[in-house]
């Protein structure tokens, strides 16, 4: 950032997404108008490939587009689940290893 600011004068913070953070290829559900045989309008979800310019990195990516790893809820709520998983997987690991540990737990 600063030798681009030093000896070309560009602000990287000023730059759009696109030049920072390059370019994100997704599935996204947009609503697009209908009309059926009888000329009737209405709104259906229709399924596009969207680019998108922006920060993966950060929450507000993945909270808006949970489905691009497969699951639901924000980004949060994911992480929860997958200590939870990770959590049982260890208890399971430690009943196996050690039965009287599971015969106590019952």
């Amino acid at each position: 950032n600063e030798l681009l600011f030093s000896e070309f004068g560009i602000n990287y913070n000023d730059e759009p997404e696109i030049y920072k953070k390059g370019s994100v290829v997704i599935r996204e559900e947009v609503l697009v108008d209908v009309v059926d045989k009888q000329g009737n309008m209405s709104k259906r979800t229709k399924t596009v490939v969207a680019i998108v310019h922006c920060d993966i990195i950060k929450d507000a990516f993945w909270n808006k587009h949970p489905e691009v790893l497969g699951e639901k809820g924000t980004r949060a709520e994911r992480k929860a689940a997958s200590q939870k998983r990770r959590e049982a997987k260890q208890e399971q690991e430690q009943h196996l290893d050690d039965p009287a540990a599971a015969d106590k737990a019952e």
